[in-house]
């Protein structure tokens, strides 16, 4: 399990939560089961918003849901996947 993921903080009995980036810097949020070039997996969506700095659409948090995603799968999913997502990564929006 890797050791720098864990879920986060606010996360919920039946939701682990993990933060990429700050939600103050979003607008306009909604929830996806897949983005981009993420392989698609059940008990993972995504939280996205307008990024107000670009004004593209960005991945703000990954939501897991814990019934199917423990936090040790959720780590190992964000280890195969990081590359694409990178906590606190820069210009990983898309255009709108």
């Amino acid at each position: 399990m890797n050791t720098d993921f864990k879920f986060d903080d606010n996360s919920t009995k039946n939701e682990g939560r993990w933060r990429l980036k700050d939600p103050k810097h979003f607008k306009k949020y909604f929830r996806r089961i897949v983005w981009k070039d993420v392989p698609f997996k059940e008990g993972v969506s995504y939280v996205l918003g307008i990024n107000i700095k670009t004004g593209h659409l960005d991945v703000q948090a990954i939501r897991f849901k814990k019934e199917i995603m423990s936090e040790e799968l959720a780590s190992k999913w964000w280890d195969e996947n990081k590359h694409i997502l990178k906590k606190n990564g820069v210009g990983q929006s898309t255009s709108l």
